[in-house]
């Protein structure tokens, strides 16, 4: 096996013995794997568990094969420290949806490296930003869609009574009894949304959209469930 450098972002870290742990991590060359490290729990090691909690940015040395699930670490050290998001609760609680919604996009092994660097930014904007927008959430669940490919289109005639459909993403002028379609309120705050992202939206309206970004996800990411953030970012950010 090769050693290689590369930068990752820890998803989750669980107990494998007394003294290891295994952390799935999405690095930015190779994609989603998961590591095993030894020696990091125990007495005087609290500050090397720590550096796997979730959401750390790593600058890891591996030892990759691609035909592995279960990589080993040879080094690893912060790639950027965390200034506002483990004391802040509200940045925290957002920064949790971001990497529970991103892990459910992620396929073991697929590397995507504008993915990654999306993720990042994100996160080190929510960590340094001194404000934010309340519809931080729903933003980054529309960009999410495009750099997944599945960007909901916008409405071209601003005029007409479309109903936006959530199979086939696009507004259509009638609404669909077969599939999953919006009722023309809906679709319009949608549309709105699409077309420019103000801040100027009623708390129903931000719940509203980000109920229908995530019912949009749930249709066209293949197993993505229920988020269990999600009842925490209704009541901090919604």
């Amino acid at each position: 096996m090769l050693l290689h450098k590369t930068e990752g972002l820890v998803l989750k870290t669980i107990k494998y013995s007394d003294t290891s742990v295994i952390t799935k991590v999405f690095t930015r060359e190779f994609g989603l794997y998961s590591f095993i490290v030894r020696g990091v729990r125990g007495k005087g090691n609290k500050s090397k568990s720590n550096i796997f909690q979730a959401l750390q940015l790593l600058e890891l040395d591996i030892y990759y094969h691609p035909d592995k699930n279960l990589l080993k670490l040879k080094e690893y050290r912060p790639a950027y420290i965390y200034q506002t998001i483990y004391t802040d609760m509200l940045r925290q609680s957002i920064a949790i949806f971001f990497l529970e919604v991103l892990s459910k996009c992620v396929q073991e092994h697929e590397v995507n490296t504008e993915l990654y660097d999306f993720i990042r930014k994100h996160l080190v904007k929510l960590d340094t930003n001194l404000h934010f927008s309340p519809l931080l959430p729903q933003i980054f669940l529309f960009e999410l869609s495009e750099k997944l490919g599945i960007k909901p289109s916008s409405l071209q005639d601003e005029e007409s009574i479309c109903f936006f459909n959530l199979e086939t993403a696009t507004f259509e002028p009638e609404k669909s009894f077969h599939q999953v379609s919006l009722d023309s309120k809906e679709s319009q705050l949608l549309s709105r949304f699409i077309q420019m992202h103000e801040d100027n939206y009623t708390k129903g309206e931000r719940l509203t959209l980000l109920h229908i970004l995530i019912a949009y996800f749930k249709i066209h990411i293949a197993g993505f469930k229920q988020l269990n953030s999600l009842e925490i970012i209704r009541q901090v950010i919604a």
